[in-house]
């Protein structure tokens, strides 16, 4: 069971670095709250929730003075793709 855990988080980090050409270790630039922030990835997923793909990212994020720092920040990406509505046959 443990190592079908594995294969599977590997295989949604595969999914949600291709979709995104992100990968583990890549430095972002994104907005918090009305604040830009920079973050340093060390975890990236891809799942569905309510029939819609979502994307997680999370990692370290940099202090204002550019130098990594201890505090984890999460992104969560939601697309529009309902696969409900797309996965009929007509």
């Amino acid at each position: 069971m443990e190592k079908w855990e594995l294969a599977l988080s590997a295989e949604r980090e595969a999914i949600c670095g291709e979709a995104l050409g992100l990968r583990i270790g890549d430095t972002i630039l994104t907005e918090s709250r009305g604040k830009t922030l920079r973050l340093k990835i060390e975890q990236i997923s891809a799942y569905v929730y309510k029939e819609k793909l979502n994307f997680h990212i999370s990692g370290k994020r940099y202090r204002k003075d550019g130098v990594l720092g201890k505090r984890d920040e999460t992104i969560c990406l939601r697309t529009d793709c309902d696969f409900k509505k797309s996965s009929k046959v007509q």
